[in-house]
């Protein structure tokens, strides 16, 4: 699979390359044109983001104890982006104080998205 990774990352390139040369033409730019500057006006809440996401995933992964684990990580995604509860592994749930912070985490992103939005 991760010698597939190149491939997958020049072909979505290639994608995103011919979506912006079309903005010139009449019949496709004035549509496309606010989804691209509304992708570039997203720097800050991705960055955001992506802050809060890896502050949760070293937190758990402190609380763990296990080190740096991939299906960590997944969980995190999940739970930061589209709120899948059901992504998180079941031996969390034994770490002390994970429902804690897991509860602080989810309040945490509310209110920030709810300020950002």
């Amino acid at each position: 699979v991760l010698s597939n990774v190149p491939l997958a990352l020049c072909t979505s390139f290639h994608w995103w390359l011919a979506l912006w040369n079309l903005r010139g033409f009449g019949t496709f730019g004035p549509k496309i044109l606010p989804i691209i500057y509304t992708l570039a006006s997203m720097g800050p809440f991705t960055l955001v983001m992506i802050m809060l996401l890896a502050g949760c995933f070293s937190a758990i992964t402190a609380l763990d104890n296990r080190g740096i684990r991939g299906q960590v990580l997944w969980m995190i995604y999940r739970l930061g982006l589209i709120a899948d509860t059901g992504s998180i592994p079941g031996d969390l749930y034994s770490t002390d104080g994970f429902g804690i912070w897991l509860f602080a985490f989810v309040l945490i992103i509310t209110i920030i998205m709810v300020n950002i939005l």
